[in-house]
């Protein structure tokens, strides 16, 4: 009969798993019907000049680590089309909902509190205020985090030595993806040391090694392939663009204006704010009862500094892009869940104690029916985006169409405009110079290969040099202003072929003369 329990359980949790991915990837359905936006198409951009054997950092570059556009990469083996980069990010979502939802229940062991937990982070994780169309580094690192994390808290029986290292390449891979998450990985480790050390076990090396060796890896492959200097680059961009328009905030003022802005994105009625920053408060709290953390191995302060490294970490860029706001979304429902458990615990208290009745089951009600309305209300906003105005991705445009109709196989395009840069996935075409995505942020930042303006003249000399077949750009004038006769050569050798209409305004062909 025991045995048969136990059965049942394992069933309903694997129920409950499948469950929690397939409700992750119902949340994101609506990623297919809308354009790339400007990141994602530039990673999708980047990854297929990759794919076409540029080297990355030194043929094409970009400000962000390897891990996203080998991502993209290996999407763009499937198919070199933007479905391809759509599905990824379907994919990922169902992977998220699963380690979401094994991470709640290992960590709370109280279901209504796992299901909650998961639907409730999916729900605000794939909202299209925060989410936008996908393809984010931030989506990507964090299921990488949670996975290495969840592969080591289902190791904890077993203890493999193996597993712990594969639990730390996993991990340790987010960090590829994007930088900051090596706060959160830093507290989490610290905890994992503590789990093993108080077990008496000594598997931590195994655990650590995994994070060194994804970095070798990585290392290894940047210098066989000749693009190491590259990446360091790279880095040197990247701490200059740390600083770049700083507002000279302290880190605490740039959290508590993270706090804010994520606040007000993400809940549009009362209702929601009230209950979900009630719920995080209660975590916070919850986290410095010593009775509780010693009842669940100091996890519940660990998360709360969980929690405040993801709150750092969003804020060492200097702008409050709604992506960035990706990252501190588990950690901070992981925080709320606690904070459910402390409500679940203390209703529990009072019917047995004021009541004097075991109400076990209305307290379960009460959670659930606080849920159900948790997601009513949050599921029934009116869309962000205007999916009517919109062509689905699959459904390409007279821009697309016509480029594709000329013949050729060696055919060049450049898209001036970095919201543009899904043209190249779009229509199977690269660019011949280094900065395809021609965001302005790399012609204004100086690195030692040159100032911005050094950078912006020798890409219009590639251009010059090499000029592609068709250039696309969102006005009749050049936006590239970083060269100063770039507008004057665009009209001395190109003429508008294609125009359309799109959600961010026009967009122009030019054709070679």
């Amino acid at each position: 009969m025991e045995l048969k329990s136990s059965s049942n359980k394992t069933l309903f949790f694997y129920f409950c798993l499948l469950l929690a991915g397939l409700y992750a990837v119902s949340k994101c359905l609506f990623i297919p019907v809308f354009p790339v936006s400007t990141d994602p198409g530039a990673f999708s951009a980047i990854a297929l000049h990759i794919k076409h054997g540029k080297l990355l950092y030194v043929d094409v570059f970009d400000s962000k680590p390897p891990g996203i556009f080998i991502l993209n990469e290996i999407a763009l083996y499937f198919s070199e089309s933007i479905i391809s980069i759509k599905w990824l990010s379907v994919f990922f979502a169902f992977i998220n909902g699963l380690v979401a939802f094994a991470i709640f229940k290992k960590l709370t062991k109280n279901s209504i509190v796992s299901v909650g937990g998961t639907l409730v982070y999916t729900s605000l994780y794939y909202s299209q205020f925060i989410y936008g169309t996908g393809n984010f580094t931030e989506e990507f690192a964090t299921v990488f985090l949670l996975s290495g994390f969840a592969v080591f808290l289902y190791n904890e029986e077993k203890q493999n030595n193996v597993i712990y290292l594969i639990s730390g390449m996993v991990a340790g891979f987010s960090i590829w993806i994007k930088e900051p998450y090596f706060l959160p990985l830093i507290v989490i480790t610290g905890y994992q040391i503590y789990l093993l050390w108080n077990k008496g076990k000594r598997p931590k090396l195994f655990l650590i090694g995994g994070y060194f060796l994804i970095s070798a890896f990585m290392i290894f492959q940047l210098g066989i392939k000749g693009n190491f200097g590259g990446f360091l680059n790279y880095l040197e961009y990247n701490i200059a663009y740390s600083k770049f328009e700083s507002s000279h905030l302290s880190v605490f003022e740039k959290i508590k204006e993270n706090i804010v802005h994520f606040y007000t994105i993400s809940y549009y009625d009362q209702p929601n704010r009230v209950l979900y920053l009630m719920s995080l408060i209660a975590g916070v709290i919850y986290s410095f009862i010593p009775s509780q953390n010693r009842r669940y191995q100091y996890l519940p302060l660990m998360v709360t500094l969980w929690f405040v490294a993801d709150l750092i970490a969003a804020s060492f860029s200097n702008f409050k892009f709604a992506h960035y706001y990706l990252q501190p979304l588990f950690s901070m429902t992981l925080c709320a869940g606690f904070g459910m458990l402390g409500f679940y615990h203390f209703l529990k208290y009072i019917f047995r104690n004021v009541f004097l009745v075991h109400l076990h089951r209305t307290t379960d009600g009460i959670a659930a029916l606080t849920i159900i309305l948790f997601l009513y209300n949050h599921t029934n906003k009116p869309t962000f985006l205007d999916i009517s105005f919109n062509k689905p991705a699959y459904i390409e445009n007279s821009i697309v169409n016509k480029i594709k109709a000329v013949p050729g196989s060696n055919i060049k395009l450049f898209v001036e405009n970095p919201e543009l840069c899904s043209y190249y996935v779009r229509t199977g075409m690269i660019s011949n110079v280094k900065f395809p995505d021609a965001s302005h942020f790399f012609f204004r930042i100086a690195t030692a290969e040159g100032t911005g303006r050094d950078k912006a003249i020798a890409m219009l000399n590639q251009l010059r040099t090499d000029p592609p077949e068709f250039i696309i750009t969102k006005n009749k004038f050049t936006e590239f202003t970083y060269a100063a006769d770039a507008d004057e050569w665009y009209h001395e050798n190109y003429s508008v072929a294609d125009s359309v209409i799109s959600k961010s305004g026009n967009e122009y062909l030019w054709q070679h003369k």
